[in-house]
């Protein structure tokens, strides 16, 4: 809104301001415009750093979220395999074994 804002607007508001008002008064509305302007950028800034912590937050979470549940699933897999693999070597060194449970 405000980065459009060139040399000959203000140049205009300038001479409109020194037409329309005292030029006495002039010096200190432009002061508490420039004030103004100001701090709006620096509020604007602000929110902008405050946004972009919490949508890292957000999406930190949810990643270390999606993290975890992969993590975990991986591991009951890994488990799973493990203990499949076991039992098929067990039945293989120990197949009369094999022949009884069944």
């Amino acid at each position: 809104m405000f980065s459009d804002f060139g040399f000959s607007e203000l140049l205009l508001i300038v001479a409109l301001g020194v037409l329309l008002i005292a030029p006495k008064e002039l010096p200190n509305i432009l002061k508490t415009l420039y004030k103004g302007y100001y701090k709006i950028l620096s509020f604007k800034s602000t929110m902008e750093m405050k946004i972009e912590e919490e949508t890292q937050q957000i999406l930190g979470h949810d990643f270390l979220t999606t993290l975890h549940q992969e993590t975990h699933t991986t591991h009951q897999t890994i488990k799973n395999t493990l203990s499949q693999e076991k039992q098929k070597i067990h039945h293989q060194q120990h197949p009369t074994l094999k022949e009884h449970e069944s």
